[in-house]
């Protein structure tokens, strides 16, 4: 018992003293959501190959692909963190907005490829669902536009009616993650590391809590997943705990195209595949 103590103390210790950079945390979740779009597009492709070539039952094979695909759960959540640092710490606010927008348009096209495969339905456009690249341009204008309104005195009063139209619009156009997703962008713009992570905290468990009354029961089906999902996502606030407000070195290209590339080539393999 005294030893599982020792190495549990020293295995805090040593988090303590590990510390992350704005580079190595949109790496991993870059990862992350990698991985997520891995399991929605081939779950069931992954899923037969286990059945031919393994012996473990169905159900097993499930949960195990299951437990693994829902990782990328963290990704949206540290994307979400680096937008409104991006929003505190540029020079360009007008030019950050115009690429993140320039992107969510770019985006767009590999990413309804994507919502047809998992609708398993023609290739259609779909208005009322688009791309993550257009929350984050709304959780973006929030903040810049709160600030306007801020910097004005007849304004002041006013000044969080931006985020509650951003995030109608969000609502309205259904991307990715909605008005909780820009809601998240918000809340991470104001005050120290430790109270953001508090505030982006909250909104997870909103949207965990979403996610639950969209699933309209109460099955332990339900439950379990919920858990999982509000397990999943808080490793994204153990991760932005070790945060150490420095940039480190990732060309900001590859932040901007890793999205719509990496949906491009996945479409692209399970077209070759179906």
């Amino acid at each position: 018992m005294e030893a599982a103590r020792t190495t549990l103390y020293r295995l805090r210790k040593q988090m303590k003293n590990i510390t992350l950079n704005q580079a190595s945390l949109k790496l991993i979740a870059m990862g992350l959501m990698l991985l997520d779009h891995i399991y929605k597009i081939f779950c069931f492709d992954i899923l037969d190959f286990l059945l031919a070539h393994t012996t473990m039952p169905q159900e097993v094979i499930q949960w195990g692909i299951q437990l693994i695909g829902m990782l990328g759960a963290a990704s949206f959540w540290i994307f979400a963190f680096f937008i409104a640092e991006g929003c505190r710490k540029t020079r360009n606010r007008s030019a950050y907005l115009i690429r993140l927008l320039i992107m969510g348009l770019i985006s767009e096209i590999p990413f309804q490829y994507m919502i047809c495969i998992l609708l398993d339905a023609p290739l259609t456009l779909h208005l009322a669902l688009t791309n993550i690249f257009f929350t984050l341009f709304l959780g973006a204008a929030a903040i810049v536009a709160y600030n306007a309104f801020r910097s004005r005195q007849a304004l002041q009063k006013l000044s969080l009616l931006p985020l509650l139209l951003c995030m109608l619009l969000a609502y309205v156009l259904q991307t990715d993650y909605g008005a909780l997703g820009v809601l998240a962008i918000f809340v991470c713009y104001y005050g120290s590391n430790q109270y953001r992570l508090y505030r982006l905290g909250g909104v997870i468990l909103l949207e965990a809590f979403t996610l639950l009354i969209q699933g309209q029961s109460l099955q332990a089906d339900d439950l379990l997943y919920t858990f999982l999902y509000i397990l999943y996502a808080s490793l994204s606030l153990l991760l932005l705990s070790r945060y150490n407000g420095k940039k480190g070195t990732l060309p900001k290209w590859i932040f901007y195209t890793f999205y719509p590339l990496h949906i491009t080539i996945l479409v692209a393999l399970y077209t070759a595949m179906h």
